[in-house]
């Protein structure tokens, strides 16, 4: 389902939580994604002539529909940053000359699997946003509707990647080796990325971003890092797909953004 914005309207700066730190990061993931969606789509339609599966090729089509408008919602997001001053042009080159780098070294079905460890990545981040109501509360409604919409869409296609793989070849050592090698390039930008704005917005060294920085990552009630491991780590079964985990009652509760 397409997402409209207006983003002309008067919104906060700080706009989770009123932190600096939850902000930007927030920012920084966000910011990866226009290029990124793109790459996924690509990345997966690659294979289209090699399905010969109808429902599979239906769920491709759709999992192509919900990235461009993912990638249109958050170029929207991106105008809305850079307007206000924050160097988001900068990350996008960067996020550009990654996916770049990994098209160019890389085969098609690496490219791919790339793509698949990328979605795992973000459906369990979709997961820890839908499931915690006590994080959703702390955004502004606005940027709390963008995440919302995504993070649904994500667990509505999470599996499409990982099944496509499969069904060209791609092998079990080589999923979670890729696994491994797209988490180093995904946290490596995505701190890179949260210092640059953070620091650019004279909110680096500041005592708050600290505080808020360590307990948002690592509390243990609803930390990032506490709340993302056991999911991050299912990936490495052997029998493991996304499907496994049934995340219906999560999309139910939230279908009416």
């Amino acid at each position: 389902m397409p997402l409209r914005q207006d983003w002309e309207q008067d919104l906060p700066r700080y706009w989770f939580d009123n932190s600096p730190f939850k902000t930007h990061l927030m920012n920084a993931f966000s910011s990866q994604f226009p290029e990124g969606e793109k790459f996924f789509v690509d990345s997966v339609m690659n294979f289209k002539s090699e399905i010969q599966d109808e429902t599979l090729l239906q769920d491709m089509k759709i999992f192509s529909h919900q990235e461009h408008w993912h990638s249109f919602a958050h170029k929207q997001y991106n105008i809305w940053l850079d307007k206000i001053g924050v160097p988001v042009k900068q990350v996008e080159q960067l996020t550009y000359d990654t996916f770049r780098l990994i098209k160019e070294k890389d085969s098609q079905r690496a490219c791919l699997g790339t793509t698949m460890c990328l979605e795992h990545l973000t459906t369990i981040v979709s997961e820890f946003l839908l499931s915690h109501p006590e994080v959703q509360r702390q955004m502004h409604p606005h940027f709390l509707k963008l995440w919302k919409w995504h993070s649904i869409e994500e667990l509505e296609h999470k599996s499409i990647a990982i099944d496509v793989y499969r069904r060209v070849g791609g092998n079990e050592p080589k999923r979670k080796m890729l696994m491994l090698i797209t988490l180093g390039y995904f946290l490596k930008n995505l701190i890179q990325n949260t210092i640059l704005y953070l620091k650019v917005d004279g909110q680096l060294w500041r005592w708050r971003t600290l505080v808020d920085g360590v307990s948002f990552l690592f509390n243990f009630r609803n930390g990032l890092v506490p709340c993302l491991i056991i999911p991050f780590f299912k990936f490495f079964k052997d029998n493991y797909h996304p499907l496994n985990i049934s995340h219906q009652q999560l999309i139910s509760n939230h279908a009416k953004i």
